[in-house]
This record gives structure tokens, C-alpha cells and sequence, in this order.
């Protein structure tokens, strides 16, 4: 135990480490290795590899307040972009000059502003008492502002003040504000996480959880995911595991300047504080100094599937009442020695019950010569014959008027061609009611409540899991 608090105090030394900064920084940039402190007139590098902090690089201003601009670098090159209209400033030969043919129009506040593949976007914002649902590229060519056509029509709601994390081609943003339609002054802390993807050019929800209204412009990056910091504790989001963890943040990070990001490089995170003598301090700190072990997992999965389950199970009982209402208003269950309806039941001898099958196997319909070919008797003669099935069909007839209970008289109708008198057929005419075998209709319900149950089987299993790794802390 000692030896393990002397090689945590050695740590400790070797990869804490501060800079004083000058205090007239107003924004701050990080671009891989390094972080850049601006001012108004003048901007510094903190090289976070050897750690050390360059000389001011002074440019003039051209009269813009660049308080109001957010920076970002392409190419070795700044451009200082407005956080509330399309304003694109460009720090050429130490002078920033305008390069943008838009206008201010105040419309993007606390828009998401971000750079793929060189270019510069700008997702969401607020203004004139809504949100944006729109993405924007600022196209080079033109010097202006250009709308991205999405492929779906399923986008998020509109939102400003949100995290984001760029994966490869995929853009994700986490939480953010909306606002409420009926009452424009509220405001609606979002708890839900999208993700566009710049290869397909459209937005995909990955999950919703209360704790996305934690994420707000001010969240930080971290090896696998994003952070923020709420109420003296941290929630480090994982997307890949979809899942959050909670910590108590060291003392240390709660002093910290939160106009100033807290940026994530090579394992240590990058934050500005202000010390008892007012002196501004970049501080540098490892995952176990600032946050130590967390104290909670939430797996979003385990919620999201307890909700499919429960969506399921409802679901599966308003199907299951659906299809008794629909088979007790329009089927008729037949068995081999009883036809039902509602709650009207008929006896069938065998050869009903063998007619009625051949009608559910041709489409209600009999040829004279094969229904005539069931019922014969070979004691008799044609005649006689004849004058048995006619018998038949009629008291058949007349069991259905009975399971109807109407005064419909035939339900077997006699179909005569219009090219033979001589040829004719026999039709079932049940209308808008179906005549099924009770078996079939059994095994069918037996079927779907078998693929159900195994659907309710796989999601409750990996509920299970999720609930294990929650228990024995397996992220």
C-alpha cells in the first residue's frame, strides 16, 4: 500500500504541470499538440508536448471584437468565425480581414461550429425565439454560407448551446437546448444524442437518457467520448458502450475558468484556472488526479431495452385484442365436428364438415361434378343422388341462417355459365366473414407468440448483462 502511494505521488510530480498564462486571454483553440490563447491583438502557443509557452504573435484586429468569434484552423491558417451570424474572418499577414460575402444576422447563437475534412460548419443555433434544425458549409468558392441537403426526412429537433463529438465521417451531438413552442420564453434542456453521417448525409438517433441535459456547449472531450461537469460531479459519456460514468471531481477542477474549454492530450486534460493571487494557470492533469474512480455506471442500453420490452409487451397485448376482436366479429372456426360463430354454435356431420373444408381449400368455390362426387351414395341412382345433395346444400344453408342468426337463405349459392347451361358451381358467399380451421388459426397464434417470446427472450438477456456489468463495474 505505501508503495503504491509513493508511485501515485511520483505520478503526480511527473505529469501535473502549470503554466502562467497572461491574463488578457479571451478564447482558446486546440489543435492537436497544441493550444493557442488569444487576445485581442496578439495570441500565444502552449506547446503541450514539451510543455512550454511561445512568445506573443501580435496582428492587428481590423476594429472586430473578437470576443465574439470563435477560432478555428485549417491549414496553418486562423479563421475567426461569428458565434451569432456568418461572419468569417481570416488572420492573414498578422491583420484579420473579412473574407465572408454574408451578413450578420444573429440567427446562429450558440450554434455548433466545427471543421470536416477542411471545411468549415456550423450545425443548430438560436435566434428570434427558435431553434435551428439546419446545417450550414462555408463554401470557399463563394465566400458564403451554403444549407447541406439531407437524404432523410428524420432529423432532430433544433437545439443550441449542445456537446458534439466528430468520429471519422460521423458528426454526434449530445443534449443541448431547445425551445418550448407554445411558451417561447422557456427553454428545454434536450436528453437525447444524434448522429449525421457525412458518407450517407443523414441523421440517425443513437439513444435518449436524462443524463444528455447534462451536455452543453461547455462539455470537454475525452479518449472515448465527451465529459461535463454538473454540481461538483463529472459524467464522462463512452459512446461506443453507450454508457455514462459519474465521478467526483477533485477540488482543483472546479476553480477552473469555465469561459476556457477543457481540452483532452495525450492522456492528461488541459485546463485554465485562477489562482488565490488572481494569476491565470494552465494546469495539466490526469484522469485519476481530477476524477479518481467513479462512483456510478449507466448503460443506456439497459434502459433503452427495458423500454422496448415494455413497448413490446403492450404492443403484443393490443395485437392479441385486436385479432380476438377481429376473430370473433368475422371468423368462423371450424373443427371437424363443429362450426362456430360468435357465440352461436352448429353441429357438422362429416360430409359438412368435408364440404366446408373443400370450400376453405378452393376459394369458397365447388364444382357441381366434385361436390356431387362427395355426397353420392352408390345404393342409389343419379336421380336420387341428385335430389340428396340438393337436400344437403339446403339444410346446410339453413345451419348458417341459424349461425347468423338472419334471414339470409342462401349462403351457397348456385354460379350457372354463361356459355353451358349445363355447367354450374357452387359459391360460398360469407361476405365480409372468413371460414378458417380452428387448427390453422391456432398454430398461427401459436407461431407469433413463439417469435414474441423469443424476441422478449434475446432483449431480456441482454438486460441481464446490462444490469451484470452495472453490478461488477464492467464498462
Amino acid at each position: 500500500m505505501k508503495l503504491f502511494y509513493i508511485l501515485f505521488f511520483i505520478s503526480s510530480i511527473v505529469f501535473s504541470q502549470d503554466i502562467e498564462i497572461p491574463k488578457n486571454i479571451i478564447s482558446t483553440y486546440n489543435d492537436e499538440h497544441n493550444i493557442y490563447l488569444f487576445s485581442e491583438k496578439e495570441y500565444y502557443t502552449v506547446d503541450l508536448l514539451n510543455y512550454n509557452i511561445s512568445e506573443p504573435n501580435f496582428f492587428d484586429n481590423n476594429g472586430f471584437d473578437t470576443k465574439n468569434f470563435s477560432t478555428i484552423k485549417i491549414d496553418s491558417v486562423f479563421y475567426f468565425i461569428s458565434r451569432i451570424g456568418g461572419f468569417v474572418l481570416k488572420l492573414k499577414e498578422n491583420t484579420l480581414t473579412r473574407i465572408d460575402n454574408s451578413f450578420n444576422h444573429k440567427m446562429q447563437f450558440g450554434s455548433t461550429i466545427f471543421i470536416y475534412n477542411n471545411e468549415i460548419y456550423r450545425y443548430g443555433g438560436y435566434g428570434f425565439f427558435s431553434s435551428r434544425d439546419f446545417m450550414v458549409k462555408y463554401d470557399f468558392l463563394t465566400n458564403e454560407w451554403e444549407s447541406i441537403i439531407i437524404e432523410n426526412n428524420e432529423v432532430p429537433e433544433g437545439r443550441f448551446d449542445n456537446s458534439f463529438l466528430l468520429n471519422k465521417d460521423e458528426f454526434i451531438i449530445m443534449g443541448g437546448v431547445n425551445v418550448d413552442r407554445l411558451n417561447r420564453q422557456n427553454r428545454i434542456n434536450l436528453n437525447d444524442s444524434w448522429q449525421f453521417s457525412f458518407k450517407d448525409m443523414n441523421w440517425n438517433k443513437v439513444a435518449s437518457d436524462e443524463y444528455f441535459k447534462y451536455f452543453n456547449s461547455n462539455f470537454f472531450k475525452t479518449k472515448n467520448g465527451a465529459g461535463t461537469i454538473k454540481g461538483g460531479k463529472a459524467y464522462l459519456y463512452f459512446n461506443k458502450e453507450l454508457s455514462f460514468k459519474t465521478y467526483d471531481v477533485s477540488p482543483i477542477l472546479l476553480k477552473r475558468q469555465s469561459r476556457f474549454k477543457i481540452y483532452f492530450y495525450n492522456n492528461l486534460y488541459h485546463f485554465i484556472v485562477k489562482s488565490n493571487n488572481n494569476k491565470m494557470i494552465l494546469m495539466s492533469r490526469t484522469k485519476k488526479e481530477l476524477f479518481g474512480t467513479s462512483i456510478a455506471i449507466r448503460h443506456i442500453n439497459k434502459n433503452n431495452n427495458l423500454k422496448v420490452i415494455m413497448a413490446l409487451v403492450l404492443f403484443s397485448i393490443i395485437i392479441l385484442i385486436i385479432l380476438s376482436i377481429h376473430q370473433y366479429l368475422y371468423y368462423l372456426l371450424i373443427t371437424p365436428n363443429r362450426l362456430k360463430f360468435k357465440n352461436y354454435k352448429i353441429n357438422l356431420s362429416d360430409e359438412e364438415y368435408l364440404i366446408l373444408q373443400k370450400f376453405i381449400s378452393n376459394q369458397h368455390i365447388i364444382e357441381n361434378n366434385t361436390l356431387q362426387k362427395i355426397l353420392d351414395k352408390d345404393q342409389y341412382d343419379r336421380s336420387h343422388n341428385i335430389r340428396l345433395k340438393n337436400k344437403f346444400i339446403i339444410e346446410l344453408n339453413s345451419k348458417l341462417q341459424y349461425l347468423f342468426n338472419n334471414n339470409i337463405t342462401n349462403y351457397i349459392q348456385i354460379q350457372k355459365s354463361s356459355f353451358d347451361k349445363r355447367y354450374k358451381r357452387y359459391y360460398l358467399n360469407l361476405e365480409k366473414k372468413k371460414l378458417i380451421n380452428k387448427a390453422k388459426q391456432d398454430h398461427r397464434r401459436f407461431t407469433y407468440l413463439l417469435i414474441l417470446s423469443i424476441i422478449f427472450l434475446v432483449l431480456w438477456i441482454e438486460l441481464e448483462l446490462s444490469v451484470f456489468k452495472t453490478l461488477f463495474n464492467i464498462s
